[in-house]
């Protein structure tokens, strides 16, 4: 019988600021939690950020 290797990954939900007047300032927080998200997948960590999701799709509109 074989044995299965599974990987546990640890889920993490980043919470980060975004609405703002400026479009500038929301792109801006946009850009720099995504660049932390990026580096959290990276490290082996599943992550969570509403603001990617809303805001990509925010900015497709």
């Amino acid at each position: 019988m074989s044995e299965q290797a599974t990987t546990e990954i640890r889920l993490v939900y980043l919470a980060t600021p975004y609405s703002h007047a400026s479009d500038a300032v929301r792109h801006a927080r946009f850009l720099a939690v995504t660049e932390v998200a990026a580096r959290m997948w990276r490290a082996g960590l599943g992550v969570y950020s509403p603001i990617i999701g809303r805001a990509g799709v925010g900015m497709a509109a």
